[in-house]
């Protein structure tokens, strides 16, 4: 944009994010609920969380209504096993999702993001770090060799658009961009 080329700052009325419920699923340890979060917080779109929640999809209809031109992020809800399924409840129930995100790394910078980032590793780091290296480098290799493909397949069978954004780098502005194109180019 010309905005870029002159070194103007952007703002978020620069970023036209996609209106409707954008899916967002992120493997352990890539950071996609802060990505989420810092989107809802910078954008104003709303963000529901799955986790203790006992109704997401009644949390999404109250932000359907309340803003119905506006984006609604869908965080966590898919499980690669019920992918399809689940997208077809979403459609009953909310209207048919506007696309599915997934964040993604590849297996190295996963499993790198998983030691440095969660605490319980950290402290497993000192004591068993060949193990905590398995365990980090298993969980990395299981979400881009099998949940992010059935997830990806699922969608694709429901004519979902998906689309990646890259969580490879360790800064999160650089993220947070990845992120934010995707949400946007849908």
């Amino acid at each position: 944009s010309m905005k870029i080329k002159i070194s103007e700052p952007l703002s978020a009325s620069d970023w036209p994010i996609s209106e409707g419920v954008l899916l967002v699923q992120g493997g352990f340890g890539l950071g996609g609920e802060n990505l989420c979060r810092q989107l809802s917080a910078d954008f104003g779109v709303s963000l529901v969380e799955t986790e203790g929640n006992d109704d997401p999809l009644g949390n999404v209809q109250e932000c359907l209504k309340e803003r119905p031109n506006s984006a609604c992020l869908l965080y966590d809800y898919l499980t690669p096993a019920k992918c399809r399924d689940q997208i077809d409840l979403i459609t009953r129930r909310v209207g048919k999702p506007t696309a599915l995100i997934l964040v993604t790394a590849t297996p190295y910078h996963h499993a790198a993001r998983i030691i440095d980032g969660d605490e319980d590793f950290r402290k497993e780091k000192a004591a068993r770090s060949n193990r905590l290296q398995e365990r980090a480098d298993h969980t990395a290799y299981d979400w881009a060799n099998q949940q992010l493909p059935t997830l990806e397949a699922g969608a694709r069978e429901a004519s979902l658009p998906v689309l990646r954004a890259s969580s490879d780098s360790f800064e999160f502005n650089e993220q947070m961009t990845s992120f934010l194109v995707a949400c946007s180019s849908v």
